[in-house]
Formats: C-alpha cells, sequence, structure tokens
C-alpha cells in the first residue's frame, strides 16, 4: 500500500478545468488549469505553424514551478514570459510525466504593441448558472465558435445557491466554482480566448450584497483562485478591478462590490460604489489612455434611470463623478459594458448632458432566467428595439480600416451563435468631445 501511495504522489496531476488563457500582453501571458491532486504544471508554447515546441521559462526551476495548490482549490497560473507582439501561439501542459494531449486546441495571440492597430473581437456576457433553459450551458460552444480574441466575464460568474446559502460556508463556496469551471461546454472556450473577470453579487456573496459581507475575504481568495487577471485591486487597496490593452483599445474592469456602501444607504455625497482606491485609480488611468476606445466595464449598470433595480442610479454622486471626469478632461473614446439585468438593451445619453453620445451596452444573461422588463416608451434613455430577451452573448468587433475612422460593432447572439439584431456601430469619431 505505501508504494503505490508513493506512485500516485510521484505522478502529475490530471487536468480536473482548464487550461484557461488568462491576461495576455504583447510579450507575456497567464494560464490558469485545476488539477485533480497537488503537484505542478509546466508548459510548452510554439508559435502557430511550426514544429517545434520550447519549455516556458521556469520548468527547470523547482521553486518556480507553478504548484495545484491544495489551498487554492488545486488551481495554478503558469506565467510564461518572453513572447513575440502580435503572434498566435500553440501551448500544452506538461506534468512530470510528459505532455498532456489537449483535448481541443489550445492557442492565443498576443496583442500588438499599445498604440498600434490590429482587428480583433471580443465577446461579452454575465450570469452564468444551471438554472437556465439548458443547465449543460452550451452557449459557451457558441461564444468559442466565434472565436473571440478575448471574453469578458461580467459577474455572476456562478451562483451560490440561494436555497444552500453557500455564501454561509466557505467550502460550499469552493464548491460552487468548482463544479461550474468544470462544465465541458466551457473547456473550448477557455483554452483559446483570454478571460478576464470582475463579479457581482452572486459570486460575491448573496443577493444585492455589499462592503459589509462578513466572507468577502473568502470570496476574494475564492474568485482569485480562479481567474488570471493582470492584477487584483491596486495600491494594496484588495478588489479585483484591473485593466488591460490591446493596441488601440484599452479596458477598464471595475468592481462594484468589495468597497460598495450598502444600496439603502441614503445617497449623501459619501455614498461610494468604488471606494476611495479605485477612484484615485480610475481617474489616473482615464487620465494617461492614450488609447483610442476605452472600454469601461461596470457589472451593474451605469446609464439606467428608468427601473429601481441595482445600477449606478442608487450611487448618483458617483455616476456624477464619473461622467464630470470624461467631461473635465475630454476623455474621448468611452464606451460602457454591463451585465446583470437577465436582458439585454443599448443605453444612450446625449448632449448637453454629456460631451458626446455615451453608449452602455448590456448583455444578460449568458445561462440563467430571464426577466420582464418596461416597452421602449417608458425605458428612459434606451435606443428603441434594442432589448434582447434571450440567454445570449454580445460580440465586440474592434475594425481599423486604412483610409477610414476606426469603428465598433456590437451584435447580440443567442444560444447558437445566431444574431438576434442588426449590429449597432460605433465609428470613433463618433465618441469625441464637441
Amino acid at each position: 500500500m505505501l508504494a503505490a501511495l508513493l506512485m500516485l504522489l510521484q505522478a502529475g496531476p490530471e487536468v480536473a478545468a482548464g487550461p484557461m488563457v488568462g491576461h495576455v500582453a504583447p510579450d507575456h501571458a497567464r494560464v490558469w488549469v485545476q488539477g485533480s491532486q497537488a503537484g505542478w504544471f509546466a508548459l510548452e508554447l510554439r508559435i502557430q505553424g511550426e514544429s517545434a515546441w520550447q519549455r516556458a521559462p521556469g520548468y527547470l526551476d523547482r521553486g518556480a514551478r507553478p504548484a495545484c495548490d491544495p489551498q487554492r482549490a488545486l488551481t495554478a497560473v503558469i506565467e510564461v514570459g518572453g513572447l513575440m507582439p502580435a503572434t498566435t501561439y500553440e501551448y500544452r501542459l506538461l506534468t512530470r510525466d510528459g505532455p498532456i494531449a489537449p483535448a481541443s486546441e489550445q492557442s492565443f495571440r498576443t496583442p500588438p504593441l499599445p498604440g498600434q492597430a490590429e482587428d480583433f473581437s471580443v465577446a461579452f456576457g454575465s450570469c452564468a448558472g444551471d438554472w437556465g433553459a439548458d443547465p449543460s450551458q452550451a452557449i459557451f460552444r457558441a461564444v468559442d465558435a466565434q472565436h473571440p480574441q478575448v471574453f469578458l466575464w461580467l459577474g455572476d460568474n456562478v451562483y451560490y445557491k440561494r436555497e444552500d446559502a453557500d455564501w454561509e460556508e466557505p467550502a460550499r463556496m469552493w464548491a460552487r466554482w468548482k463544479k461550474q469551471r468544470a462544465l465541458p461546454n466551457l473547456q473550448p472556450l477557455l483554452a483559446r480566448s483570454a478571460h478576464y473577470a470582475v463579479w457581482d453579487d452572486h459570486d460575491y456573496g448573496p443577493d444585492d450584497t455589499d462592503r459589509l459581507f462578513p466572507l468577502r475575504d473568502v470570496s476574494l481568495a475564492v474568485f482569485t483562485s480562479y481567474w488570471a487577471n493582470p492584477g487584483y485591486g491596486t495600491g494594496g487597496a484588495p478588489g479585483v478591478w484591473h485593466r488591460f490593452t490591446r493596441g488601440r483599445v484599452e479596458f477598464f474592469l471595475l468592481d462594484t462590490r468589495y468597497h460598495r456602501d450598502p444600496g439603502w444607504m441614503e445617497p449623501a455625497a459619501g455614498k461610494t460604489l468604488l471606494g476611495r482606491e479605485q477612484w484615485e485609480w480610475l481617474e489616473a488611468a482615464l487620465r494617461a489612455s492614450s488609447a483610442d476606445f476605452k472600454v469601461i466595464v461596470s457589472a451593474t449598470q451605469v446609464l439606467a434611470r428608468y427601473h429601481a433595480y441595482e445600477s449606478w442610479n442608487l450611487y448618483p454622486h458617483d455616476r456624477e463623478r464619473l461622467l464630470g471626469i470624461i467631461t473635465r478632461h475630454r476623455i474621448g473614446g468611452v464606451l460602457f459594458l454591463s451585465g446583470d439585468r437577465h436582458m439585454g438593451e443599448v443605453l444612450r445619453w446625449t448632449p448637453p448632458e454629456t460631451p458626446y453620445p455615451l453608449y452602455e451596452l448590456t448583455a444578460s444573461p449568458l445561462a440563467a432566467g430571464l426577466h420582464d422588463t418596461v416597452p421602449d416608451e417608458q425605458a428612459r434613455d434606451r435606443i428603441p428595439g434594442s432589448v434582447v430577451r434571450a440567454e445570449h452573448f454580445a460580440l465586440l468587433e474592434f475594425r481599423f480600416p486604412d483610409a477610414a475612422p476606426p469603428l465598433v460593432r456590437c451584435t447580440p447572439m443567442d444560444v447558437s451563435g445566431n444574431p438576434l439584431r442588426s449590429p449597432l456601430e460605433l465609428r470613433l469619431t463618433d465618441l469625441q468631445p464637441r
């Protein structure tokens, strides 16, 4: 029996979920994997079309081997450096037993250097759980079929079960994430799009929760174990906000939970959704950005004023502050993305309230129940005809033609990958202060 146990411990772990491509930069990348037992994984890469595999740095350095940490649900993040910009790489995992045969295509494309143009696509959505029309969540196959370079998870990426009060017991929180991440329909998408995530209430804690959630640090540990974002928070302040750039587009992903004041508080000047440190980071990052398009990602809607559900409407001073930053510093090219609502729509604010038309694209749910909404004539700021009442994701296509202004095209798509309405097309010239 002892000999058999030693052989088991010496064998490499099997893959329980993933691999998942995380943050990808022009010269480095992060790859996440969950193992079946304690141990380590390494990575081999090759430029697409070449035959020779190269081991990623750190393979021979025992201290640098990414371990499947039992304290973090046997997950590991493998850091890969020395990459070339605007290049497609294939990769495969290794254990001490040798290479692991990929179950599906495993690849990623590095972005060009900041400021250089490259056409690319981004899929996004929110609200993924096993209580929708199809518990297998086949929609992720449809997302993968679009081959987006990036997938943005806008919150409620799992659902802590209300009937079990999962958020009251850390073991159930870890178990819920493990179950969702291992979905067979999800694995191909994980393996070849770069994934970035923020959270909302149902993957943070109980419904509509905030900074008073007593297990928020447990929730943060779970979240950071299951994603490979470029960072989490800033300046020592905890949270899940971060940013990244692909060529001439920069993304700013916000944390609207960890430092959030309770929604029931009166909307006084001090009531905040983001907290002081995140606000300082966001303003500095927006002012410093030289990207053409600046995509601000919020789990809950920023521009909605027609309903009483969770949104920035409950934090009017924060919304005024954000719009004030855009106006005061003449920041062009801003586009908002959001989820949460279990329906999709396009919102628009126009001058003189704003320095140029501001658009918000809402996509929800990926795989969860649907909510009713009001008709267009009762929905202030909604673009008529933009409502989507179906499980869906949205596809953003950034294009940089040589002889015309850059543009972004947004199309909501159903669980089979079919367009649900005509694309919304915005040119960069439409998103500039007058």
